[in-house]
């Protein structure tokens, strides 16, 4: 029977302590470790290097693979499961094959994300074209998927994933456990404290911290996604607008990992770690491509979607596709000439993007993400070491 739960990340915060249940593991008697290969993964960059600590969990730190390997030799494979918060593809290959290697079962969360339409033919050729190292990377890619099919031994595939919507997901060999996403655990728990629904006079805008933000650099962009001048003077000038528009004042959810020594907002207020209420008690929600649209769709906010054409061409397109999503246009700020001509709610939209990425199915109880693994633990037992 398992007794350990291994957490194989390259990014671990406070957050993620909360959201991967690390509390509710602990207190059911289960032994929980952190492995951390941020260094490994990119030793390069300091961005990626975590400085969190925690009393009740362990964290290890491998500074190279034979370590990593090591740490894993002290691991029973017949009481470990591992989840993996890492992406599967050729840079990250050896990892997974190390766990394959020491047969310890490992899964990972599998959500739907929402689609990159790009319909346009010329921006698919632009995007290829600007950023060509895209076209070297998916040859580079197939190749090496390729490779793993013809060594049928080594195509390593996860034992278990945890998905919002099983009919997306078609493998029969994975075992499957349906679960909300994160943002609902975040719903639930704070509906359980906040019974009030009425909304105040204020206008959200939930921030990303874009010109700082690692995303380019996680997928390879040696760029910003904005250059931070021309992000904040169009914003701001934006935000001048709809504050007159509506005749409310705009409050700043701040980014998470942001650290604003001075306010770039005009001196609008800026309030950290309480997004969700501030889209909750709001009147409208300004947004770019934040995951807390979760919370716009959760508490059927109103809802103006944000681009520029000083953007990244990607981080653009993708603003674009989450708009669509929910039956809109994004309103782009490059033009001082704003057509905002609906900010109503398309309810079938809301409702299709509920089930489809939040949560696809209906049952008596409200159980969080990690609660509905640590139910479903013992058939990955069962199912695999039997």
């Amino acid at each position: 029977m398992f007794k350990k739960i291994i957490f194989l990340t390259s990014r671990f915060s406070k957050y993620d302590y909360r959201r991967y249940g690390l509390k509710f593991f602990k207190a059911k008697g289960l032994d929980c470790e952190v492995i951390d290969i941020s260094t490994l993964i990119n030793p390069n960059k300091t961005i990626f290097k975590n400085k969190e600590k925690h009393k009740d969990i362990k964290i290890l730190k491998p500074k190279t693979k034979n370590e990593f390997s090591k740490i894993l030799n002290f691991y029973n494979s017949k009481d470990v499961c591992c989840f993996v918060s890492i992406h599967y593809n050729y840079k990250n290959y050896f990892f997974f094959k190390e766990l394959k290697k020491k047969n310890i079962i490992w899964g990972n969360f599998n959500f739907n994300r929402y689609p990159l339409n790009i319909s346009n033919y010329i921006d698919k050729i632009r995007l290829n074209l600007q950023y060509s190292f895209h076209i070297i990377d998916k040859i580079y890619r197939y190749f090496f998927l390729l490779f793993l099919k013809l060594r049928v031994l080594e195509n390593i595939i996860p034992s278990y994933q945890i998905v919002n919507n099983i009919k997306h997901h078609k493998n029969k060999k994975i075992y499957k456990i349906q679960s909300p996403a994160f943002a609902y655990d975040d719903f639930l728990d704070f509906e359980n404290l906040n019974k009030t629904s009425k909304e105040k006079n204020y206008i959200v805008y939930i921030d990303e911290d874009v010109p700082n933000h690692i995303d380019p650099l996680v997928h390879g962009y040696n760029t910003n996604l904005c250059e931070k001048k021309t992000f904040y003077k169009e914003l701001n000038n934006f935000f001048d607008f709809i504050e007159k528009k509506y005749n409310l004042k705009i409050i700043i959810a701040s980014y998470p990992r942001a650290n604003y020594k001075s306010n770039p907002f005009n001196k609008r207020k800026i309030i950290k770690n309480k997004t969700i209420s501030l889209v909750k008690y709001s009147k409208l929600v300004l947004i770019h491509n934040s995951t807390a649209v979760n919370y716009v769709t959760l508490y059927k906010k109103k809802a103006i979607f944000i681009k520029s054409s000083n953007y990244l061409l990607h981080y653009r397109l993708s603003i674009e596709s989450l708009a669509k999503e929910f039956g809109k246009e994004a309103i782009d700020i490059s033009n001082k000439f704003y057509k905002i001509s609906d900010d109503n709610i398309n309810q079938q939209k809301y409702s299709n993007y509920f089930k489809n990425y939040i949560k696809s199915y209906s049952n008596n109880k409200d159980l969080k993400s990690y609660e509905t693994f640590y139910r479903h633990l013992p058939k990955v037992f069962c199912k695999i070491v039997n």
